[in-house]
């Protein structure tokens, strides 16, 4: 037994000694390491727009020296490698480019992996936090003074402020019972604003407007109607989320946005009036500004507009008459935020040559407007009513005669048309304008409901 039990003893230990030696002939696994696994970094939108960062690479293990590793990041767009690859002990570098981010949370992976078989990976988290700048306005709301109340509604009816709009003040401004002012940010600097890596470029003009006084209304708008694109019947719609805003001092300077959304709130949307009314104001944002006694004209092309609280809307009613008889309408609060909004002067002589519109009124909501319109034939649902005034049928001709335009949705089709057609031809152009909406109104929608089976 004892001769058996050392022979066993001896395979024992050969196997123990061979299998020791497999290990020292095979290369250890490579272990991959990063100096951070996570940044952060916090910027204001109107400061630094490039900004860089590294990490140390790290390798251990048989062969470290010769083991590569690339790195690869996820979907954001805002985020670039700079130095993306390397061999052994190295760095990864990147940049962020915050031009055109808006106040956010921005979060994107990087993954760094080793270039052999089985290669471990290790990730690095870069979050950027992207804080919104003072507005250069801002909006307060406080109560009526005496008599104000009704001395401002029978000014807006007066003096047009609203446009066709209009008609609709005396009984908007009975369910309100604060107001707004559009008033000079305090906090707004623009000296401080963009502590840039090379020289900073040339700010664009602020806007002047506001300064005396201007007031502001928000308005959501469905005009819901029948139209025969490519001879197939549907039911169309128009919905609309807008701001409009008007000098007191001069009744024929007012400008507006608008948005064709079916969401009654949106984050950040970028401001392309050619291209809203490209699609005939049914999607986009579309802006401009008027100052019809001058002639001058401004256009949205660029710049963000946002709805953050659109609510709080009370009791229907329905319009009894004027240009938006039938519809139907309630008051409410609309908070939101027009970012660097440029308005290039497309006519006339005012200054400047383009406005930059940065105006904040989330935290002073303006009031509101919630108008409906189904446009007759339609049947309208229960608890609503056929609208028949004659702003709606203009729209609606326009809609369908393919030729809305975002001024025109804001109530300003004939005024700014007229007011700013060059001196002489203003009558006639008007009268060919007019002809047109009739003709859009009655021939072109009694034909296609002819076509209709």
């Amino acid at each position: 037994m004892r001769p058996a039990r050392s022979h066993l003893v001896a395979v024992l230990v050969a196997a123990a000694a061979a299998t020791g030696c497999s290990k020292d002939t095979t290369s250890p696994g490579l272990a991959l390491t990063l100096s951070a696994t996570r940044r952060t970094v916090s910027f204001r939108e109107d400061s630094l727009r490039l900004t860089t960062d590294s990490v140390a690479v790290g390798i251990t293990g048989t062969g470290a020296g010769t083991a590569g590793w690339v790195a690869t990041h996820g979907g954001g767009t805002w985020l670039t490698l700079t130095s993306a690859q390397g061999t052994g002990n190295g760095m990864l570098r990147w940049a962020r480019d915050t031009t055109g981010l808006t106040d956010s949370v921005y979060v994107d992976t990087i993954t760094v992996t080793l270039q052999v078989p089985g290669g471990a990976a290790v990730r690095l988290v870069d979050s950027l936090i992207v804080r919104g700048a003072p507005a250069q306005y801002i909006s307060v709301r406080r109560a009526w003074l005496p008599g104000e109340r009704d001395a401002t509604a029978a000014y807006v009816l007066a003096a047009r402020a609203w446009d066709d709009f209009s008609d609709l003040a005396p009984a908007a401004f009975a369910t309100w019972d604060s107001t707004t002012d559009i008033i000079l940010n305090p906090l707004w600097n623009p000296a401080g604003a963009a502590p840039w890596r090379t020289s900073p470029p040339a700010r664009a003009p602020m806007s002047p407007l506001f300064a005396a006084g201007w007031s502001g209304l928000g308005m959501d708008i469905l005009i819901a109607f029948d139209s025969v694109p490519g001879g197939t019947i549907q039911r169309d719609s128009l919905n609309w989320i807008t701001v409009r805003w008007w000098n007191p001092a001069d009744s024929t300077w007012k400008g507006w946005i608008i948005r064709g959304t079916t969401a009654t709130t949106f984050t950040y949307q970028t401001v392309n009036t050619t291209a809203f009314n490209a699609t005939g104001d049914h999607t986009g944002v579309g802006a401009g500004e008027a100052r019809l006694a001058s002639g001058s004209y401004w256009e949205g092309n660029g710049g963000q507009y946002r709805i953050t609280s659109n609510g709080s809307y009370g009791t229907r009613t329905t319009i009894p008459s004027g240009p938006y008889k039938g519809g139907n309408v309630q008051s409410g609060l609309m908070g939101g935020q027009l970012n660097a909004v440029t308005m290039p002067r497309v006519l006339g002589t005012d200054t400047p040559t383009t406005k930059t519109i940065n105006w904040d009124f989330r935290a002073a909501t303006l009031n509101s407007l919630r108008i409906y319109c189904y446009f007759t034939p339609l049947t309208p649902p229960t608890g609503y009513t056929s609208c028949t005034g004659s702003a709606f049928a203009n729209i609606v001709a326009a809609a369908r005669a393919h030729r809305l335009t975002a001024a025109m949705a804001a109530g300003l089709a004939d005024s700014l048309f007229t007011a700013l057609s060059p001196r002489g031809t203003r009558r006639a152009t008007r009268r060919r304008h007019r002809r047109a909406f009739r003709s859009a109104s009655c021939g072109r929608g009694n034909e296609t409901r002819r076509r209709a089976p």
